[in-house]
């Protein structure tokens, strides 16, 4: 039986964006919801990073073992399983009245938006002609980070009152919803890809490891008893490392592996990926500086700090144009190099912060740091997955605290100069030239279009 809306473009497109958005949001907006959260569900500064470390290590492993899923399972009943499951969790972050309701709502919430990002997407790319794919691109640009963008804005208007955290919550229950009603009259029911793919157990502990231990750690660097010569914050996060190394190892060898090592071993699938993990943290800790800055040294209000971040989403919108145009050309390479200078611009203006206006200084830094976000992190897991076969590109995505701010911002600076520098040496030792993507290659042969 065909659905009412199977085929549609704009329906399918529809659900990739209330697959991505909800979760994504309160990544940003975190920062300034925390307080009111702690203070409703009687939970303190660790309980909380950790809650939301956890949530990230969900979304994590949810894109990685994704990726197997897909391959066994139908995506209809895949897609509308994990809609549900992100709707049931809100619900649970919605009526908590304790801390462990609340966790466990807010990590499914980032499990099932890993999953959800494996599963959606793929099919946006590769069931409609390549005509539609720079569409394809540029609104997964805007989900990605203009959610991200949207973040503290959002967090603003949510941490007003101390139950204002629960509004939010019903938002993303009532986006899910549509989801699930969007899906039921989409979604086709087509047969998996490779049903008889064995599951690959080993890779799944490992990724569990290599995402859960690192984020464990990190998480509990927030306790005032702890830093980072604490055993808790340095053991998970190298044994966490050294299970992801091993996953690579593990899975370069594989034929079916769980994240496509060997086919991402090259010049231009390492430059993306390198580029979009290194552009995304410099972009979110940027961000969060910047917020903890403004709430805790200069005392400004919740609501004001969201207002401040507006260009962000008015900067992350010309890169979305601007990639739609250059997503078929020569110059998409340098166009993510360009977006890179500009985030690393963005984070050298934090290192002014409280020697300058503050207000002019936050409305010049979001600006840049929007426009740099758009440009490189999702641009770049494009260029990674157009050089590699189609049917990976949902893999390719799923791989993908005065003056002591300051000093952070001073280092955020230099990690994010010796990243530019990192992959611009990288495309010089690979002797790569700029070259135009072939996106009907890409779609119709399902081979790279680069």
């Amino acid at each position: 039986m065909r659905r009412p809306f199977e085929g549609s473009y704009w329906a399918t497109f529809a659900l990739v964006m209330i697959a991505l958005c909800p979760n994504i949001v309160i990544t940003t907006a975190w920062t300034l919801i925390a307080k009111p959260i702690g203070h409703s569900l009687a939970l303190g500064p660790t309980g909380l990073e950790m809650t939301e470390g956890m949530s990230n290590a969900g979304y994590a492993l949810g894109a990685l073992i994704g990726g197997d899923l897909t391959q066994r399972f139908r995506q209809r009943p895949l897609h509308l399983g994990f809609q549900s499951l992100f709707v049931v969790a809100s619900i649970l972050c919605l009526v908590a009245t304790g801390w462990p309701l609340f966790a466990v709502g807010r990590v499914l919430q980032g499990l099932t938006t890993g999953f959800l990002l494996v599963v959606a997407i793929p099919p946006l790319v590769q069931q409609f002609p390549a005509k539609r794919l720079p569409v394809t691109a540029a609104g997964v640009n805007v989900a990605f980070f203009g959610a991200v963008c949207a973040g503290p804005l959002i967090g603003g208007v949510s941490a007003l009152n101390l139950h204002d955290f629960r509004y939010l919550m019903l938002g993303l229950t009532l986006v899910g919803a549509a989801g699930v009603a969007v899906g039921l009259t989409t979604l086709p029911s087509r047969d998996p890809p490779d049903p008889g793919l064995r599951p690959d157990w080993p890779a799944f502990a490992l990724a569990a490891l290599a995402t859960v231990l690192p984020f464990l750690g990190t998480s509990l660097l927030v306790s005032p008893t702890r830093g980072y010569d604490a055993p808790w914050f340095w053991a998970p996060l190298a044994a966490g490392v050294a299970a992801l190394i091993a996953l690579f190892v593990v899975e370069y060898r594989r034929e079916d592996a769980l994240t496509p090592v060997h086919e991402l071993a090259k010049t231009l699938p390492l430059i993306g990926i390198l580029v979009a993990s290194l552009a995304g943290a410099v972009f979110v800790t940027a961000v969060q500086l910047l917020i903890a800055y403004a709430a805790g040294v200069q005392h400004v209000s919740p609501l004001r700090i969201g207002i401040w971040t507006w260009p962000q989403l008015a900067t992350l919108l010309v890169a979305a144009v601007a990639f739609y145009f250059l997503i078929r050309t020569r110059w998409l390479a340098p166009f993510v190099l360009t977006g890179f200078v500009v985030l690393t611009a963005g984070t050298f203006l934090l290192v002014y912060l409280g020697h300058l206006g503050t207000r002019g200084l936050v409305l010049a830094t979001t600006a840049l740091l929007g426009f740099g976000a758009g440009a490189t992190v999702s641009p770049a897991l494009w260029m990674a997955g157009f050089s590699v076969s189609a049917k990976l590109v949902g893999r390719v995505f799923a791989l993908g605290a005065a003056h002591g701010i300051r000093h952070a911002a001073a280092i955020t600076v230099i990690i994010s100069l010796a990243s530019v520098v990192l992959c611009v040496g990288v495309w010089v030792a690979g002797r790569r030239r700029f070259e135009k993507p072939d996106l009907e290659r890409y779609v119709e042969d399902g081979e790279p279009a680069l």
